[in-house]
């Protein structure tokens, strides 16, 4: 009997396939449960990353030991004790208790001023080689001008700085009228104090200074400028007010034009320091503790 024609019966709903040209393009189900579980392994490696990087900061930031630099300058602020050998006085006191306070680990090395803060005769005052580099962390007991700020990061002042002073021998008889001037006079400065030529540039009550700075002599320390001022190498000086400047010589200005702020901590832009010893700071001033480390000041501790 012949067979009625009809519809080819295998071709039917569950049949239906792609063609082998189609099939040729197609991802094997396989492949995408291994890519799909490569993928899943990959973020959970970079969620862990970033989990062990997060740790890594903070146990680096706990476990750190933070440096401040402290230059003596043979006053109470800061000197070095001939009992024991190590620098004390007022800024070694201030840091010791605000590392108490903000629980940190810290450690004061001595070092010159210029490795802070470096100037020379006729040149634009910059940053020293010592905090650029991380030597340290911070420079206590700098004081904060416009041309530092352009450079460095200061803390919250915690004592008030001293005024900036021109300065002639006492046996000198100079006209105290002012402004005071000082043409053709030659003028000594401190390397690496904020009072330095461009200092002077900007006081009002002194005029007549040499614009081109040829007069202008910089010493590495103020004992060194009043050697030269006794020896008759320089006319005049102009620095900070300090005792031992008082010993010899007269002051013929005073004023506070440069200084932004009173001393403070130094440190590089890209340090966390002020965001810990700023509020520790503000804690230390009111406390029992800062009264007694502003007693030793005027008592025979320091």
């Amino acid at each position: 009997m012949e067979r009625e024609a009809t519809m080819c019966d295998a071709l039917n709903e569950s049949s239906v396939s792609l063609s082998p040209e189609r099939r040729k393009g197609q991802i094997p189900t396989a492949l995408k449960l291994l890519i799909a579980g490569l993928l899943l392994l990959c973020f959970m490696l970079f969620i862990l990353l970033v989990i062990l990087a997060a740790t890594h900061r903070s146990c680096t930031t706990e476990d750190k030991i933070w440096t401040f630099a402290v230059a003596y300058h043979d006053v109470n602020i800061a000197y070095i004790d001939n009992r024991t050998g190590a620098i004390s006085g007022y800024n070694v006191d201030v840091i010791n208790a605000i590392c108490q306070l903000a629980n940190k680990d810290c450690a004061i090395v001595w070092d010159e001023e210029i490795n802070c803060w470096d100037s020379s005769a006729g040149k634009a005052s910059r940053g020293g080689a010592g905090l650029f580099n991380g030597w340290y962390d911070g420079c206590a007991g700098m004081i904060p001008t416009k041309e530092r700020n352009r450079t460095f990061s200061f803390s919250k002042s915690y004592f008030k700085g001293p005024a900036e002073m021109l300065w002639a021998r006492k046996n000198d008889t100079v006209a105290r009228k002012l402004p005071i001037n000082v043409k053709n006079q030659k003028i000594g400065f401190v390397d690496g104090w904020h009072s330095d030529e461009f200092c002077l540039l900007e006081q009002t009550n002194i005029v007549g200074f040499d614009t081109e700075l040829s007069n202008f002599s910089h010493y590495p320390s103020m004992q060194e400028l009043v050697q030269a001022m006794m020896k008759h190498e320089i006319d005049l000086a102009f620095c900070s007010s300090h005792p031992i400047l008082l010993s010899h010589l007269q002051p013929l200005t005073s004023s506070r034009v440069c200084a932004t702020e009173g001393p403070a901590v130094m440190h590089r832009k890209d340090s966390r320091l002020s965001d810990w010893w700023n509020p520790a700071l503000e804690k230390l001033i009111k406390s029992a503790q800062y009264v007694q480390i502003c007693e030793d000041l005027t008592n025979d501790k320091h």
